[in-house]
């Protein structure tokens, strides 16, 4: 066994993780289970459980459901890419650590929920596909470094939900037919 996400002796069904299946990384003691992404993997959902991390080398990770963060997302290259088709969820002690130009797409919702400290001090997070986004700002300390609004004809709400504000420590750029209102 190691930390390598593309080891089937790695995994509970002992294969590596197929398209439609749902995808928990457990703590297993060390901090890090099988979450060193070193391949193009596509999954259903994905949850990072506390005090673990999925770290995302120079590949893509496409998650078509939802990702639920309680651990530490890395992307630590400057190719490292997560596609996410739905939400992105930061819970309660989620980290963040993005060091370089790495890529978080989300086509939904992004929520930092109160309690989390994830802190995207490098890297981008673009809001794609056609349909409406929100981003939730529910703890102060999260923030975004650079963001895109690249959706097709559709707008992203800064939610009324919103406990903090919406902090952005790079750029803000919106592509032509995309719009980012705040409810």
């Amino acid at each position: 066994h190691n930390s390598y996400w593309h080891n089937d002796l790695n995994w509970s069904l002992g294969h590596i993780p197929l398209f439609s299946e749902e995808v928990v990384v457990p703590y297993v003691g060390t901090g890090i289970g099988p979450g060193i992404i070193d391949h193009n993997e596509q999954i259903s959902s994905l949850e990072i459980e506390a005090e673990t991390e999925v770290a995302v080398y120079d590949q893509e990770l496409t998650v078509t459901g939802n990702i639920d963060i309680y651990g530490n997302l890395e992307l630590n290259h400057a190719s490292s890419e997560v596609d996410c088709r739905s939400n992105v969820y930061w819970r309660s002690g989620s980290t963040a650590d993005v060091t370089d130009a790495g890529v978080i797409k989300v086509s939904g919702i992004w929520d930092f929920k109160s309690g989390a400290n994830a802190q995207l001090d490098n890297g981008w997070v673009m809001f794609t596909g056609s349909n409406m986004g929100n981003i939730r700002s529910r703890d102060s300390n999260c923030h975004f470094n650079h963001v895109r609004i690249d959706k097709f004809n559709a707008t992203v709400y800064h939610s009324n939900l919103s406990t903090s504000p919406l902090h952005i420590h790079g750029n803000l750029f919106i592509s032509i037919g995309a719009d980012l209102q705040s409810l």
